[in-house]
């Protein structure tokens, strides 16, 4: 290799100044524009890849917004994409999504990887898994998830309204919110 193909390669590689970061890869540079996208858009971005590219892209994400692109994906894609990742790194994803999405996507990987997940997962989640795995995928109860929107009857309007305001962006979907006394026992419900 002559001097000239040396000298561009290493420009390349490695930046021209000392105190000059390195340059983010192309991963890291996709996931960016990702997280400046809504999760439907990114959904479409991540479409576009390889299984193992998406991979790389979606353990650049925050575990939130790489569980909602997720969720938005087709559930066989987001299956290969999450069976391409790190396991610790896909199992935070799967913790950060909707229940019934994280088993959906569960119900596709290999039974192997789907231990080694739901092992990741905290006590919470494996129990969620648990609950909505008994029920058959096209079931009432294979599609439900086990998320409730409630409230304390305690709290004023303004905050009940700043709360809902909150959730309806977090949750899948909402149709009714449970109103509990300070005893966590039901005393209203409220059609969405």
């Amino acid at each position: 290799m002559d001097e000239v193909t040396k000298n561009s390669t290493a420009s390349t590689a490695t930046p021209s100044r000392p105190d000059a970061a390195p340059l983010p890869e192309p991963s890291q540079r996709f996931a960016e524009q990702i997280e400046d996208a809504s999760a439907v858009d990114g959904a479409e971005m991540m479409e576009e890849l390889t299984a193992e590219q998406a991979a790389d892209v979606a353990e650049y994400l925050d575990p939130n917004t790489a569980a909602r692109v997720l969720a938005e994906m087709d559930a066989e894609d987001a299956a290969h994409v999450i069976e391409d990742m790190q396991t610790p790194e896909a199992s935070m994803v799967l913790a950060a999504m909707d229940p019934d999405d994280r088993v959906d996507i569960l119900d596709l990987v290999t039974d192997k990887l789907h231990d080694e997940l739901v092992a990741e997962l905290g006590a919470e989640d494996r129990e969620e898994v648990r609950q909505l795995e008994q029920y058959p995928p096209d079931t009432a109860g294979g599609i439900m998830t086990t998320d409730v929107t409630s409230l304390y009857e305690y709290i004023s309007v303004d905050d009940a309204i700043h709360l809902l305001r909150n959730l309806s962006e977090e949750l899948e979907q909402m149709f009714y919110v449970y109103i509990l006394d300070r005893r966590g026992h039901l005393v209203g419900v409220l059609s969405m």
